[in-house]
């Protein structure tokens, strides 16, 4: 091995930990956004009389409840926690993605691409039919929305 072949083979071997390193330093060094609400908002969350909100419609929610009443999703602050009750919210973030309404993006639409595959693997073909399917319905709507707006006016 030649002396020009063993330098590029280090450089290969060397380069990404070198891009990491940058990565890391990158992220360490970025300014941290500001908070998406001010003190008052804080002390309101945080009293111990405040009552926890469904994440999709913002109803009230009280305390031990599972699913929301008004649209039926996990509001159990113990979904995320528990593996077996894990499972409810990924079957409403992921029923949401054929059925429901969601800010259509393209970080979105990989998102739901990619987590249907870890989920649903063999099958994943069988829900981008449907994903893909409401995602037609989404925009269209969004477009029925944009033109009433702009006769509106």
């Amino acid at each position: 091995m030649s002396d020009s072949e063993k330098l590029l083979a280090i450089t290969l071997v060397a380069l990404p930990f070198v891009a990491i390193g940058l990565f890391v330093r990158w992220v360490r060094q970025a300014k941290p956004k500001p908070d998406p609400w001010d003190a008052e908002v804080e002390d309101k969350i945080q009293r111990p009389d405040a009552v926890p909100l469904c994440q999709r419609c913002l109803e009230p929610q009280p305390l031990n409840r599972w699913f929301c009443a008004d649209c039926g999703a996990p509001v159990s602050p113990y979904c995320t926690w528990a593996s077996y009750l894990d499972i409810l919210s990924i079957g409403d973030a992921l029923r949401n993605g054929v059925a429901g309404n969601f800010r259509v993006t393209k970080l979105s639409v990989v998102g739901y691409l990619a987590f249907s595959v870890s989920q649903y693997f063999i099958l994943a073909p069988w829900y981008w039919f449907f994903f893909f399917r409401n995602l037609k319905r989404i925009r269209e709507s969004d477009k029925t929305r944009e033109s009433v707006a702009g006769s509106g006016e």
